[in-house]
């Protein structure tokens, strides 16, 4: 019988025939470690963290009091949106310095975790804690007057709220076909909707730089993905007459 000359692909399959099926599995496992978006420049201290968050957080309300006094849209449904922040969850992933008292020594550690194909969902990543709050923003009275429209927000200064006006942008446009709707119920208590992402630090303050955030989605993310992160619930209310839109 004549030997024919193996082709590339005959020559992996005999090889990865005769490898155990313990080390196929744990390359496997290996390729399927998911990466998170990591923190960079120099561990963020967790006061610096909230006080940007809330800077975010007050862009949007001071550009919200304004855009909701803007005349409604020529449309078919005459669309007008507007809609505060009622409460935002923060979920942190700190380190604790324990050489330095106080609970300011608590920092956002830098550098990526990589995560454990376990089902408990642990992490590479030790000694961090998870540090879990809720803030309330005051809501900006409306002026009394109608406005122009506010231009864009800065998304790479204010990230969070740039998204939010986003999403308030897509309500508008889609007054522009009917059914129309109502972003609030005509009675009874408003449960508000929510708005959750990820986000990551940027920390170049000392060197003269700023705190920035990256944002990113959670949609295809797992338990375990969001443990390892920082993640920011926004619950987010209509302000009253807000429609995309009842006639």
């Amino acid at each position: 019988m004549t030997n024919r000359p193996q082709n590339a692909s005959g020559r992996l399959l005999q090889r990865l025939v005769r490898t155990p099926y313990w080390v196929l599995l744990s390359l496997f496992l290996l390729a399927a470690c998911p990466t998170v978006p990591q923190n960079e420049g120099e561990p963020a201290r967790v006061a610096d963290v909230i006080k940007q968050i809330k800077a975010d957080l007050g862009a949007y309300q001071a550009y919200d009091s304004v855009a909701s006094a803007a005349k409604p849209l020529d449309d078919a449904c005459k669309g007008i949106v507007g809609f505060y922040i009622d409460n935002v969850k923060v979920s942190l992933t700190t380190q604790t310095d324990d050489t330095v008292t106080g609970t300011g020594s608590a920092t956002l550690p830098v550098g990526a975790a990589t995560l454990s194909p376990s089902v408990s969902g642990s992490h590479e990543r030790k000694g961090t804690q998870t540090l879990t709050f809720s803030l309330y923003p005051k809501v900006e009275p409306a002026p009394s007057t109608l406005q122009s429209m506010p231009g864009p927000i800065d998304s790479d200064k204010y990230p969070i709220a740039s998204s939010l006006q986003r999403l308030r942008d897509g309500l508008l446009e889609a007054s522009q076909a009917k059914p129309c709707v109502s972003l609030s119920p005509a009675s009874g208590t408003d449960s508000g909707g929510t708005f959750v992402f990820g986000f990551t630090v940027i920390n170049q303050l000392s060197v003269g730089g700023t705190l920035k955030f990256v944002i990113f989605s959670l949609g295809a993310t797992n338990t375990t993905q969001r443990q390892a992160s920082n993640t920011i619930t926004v619950t987010f209310k209509a302000r009253p007459g807000s429609q995309a839109a009842v006639q």
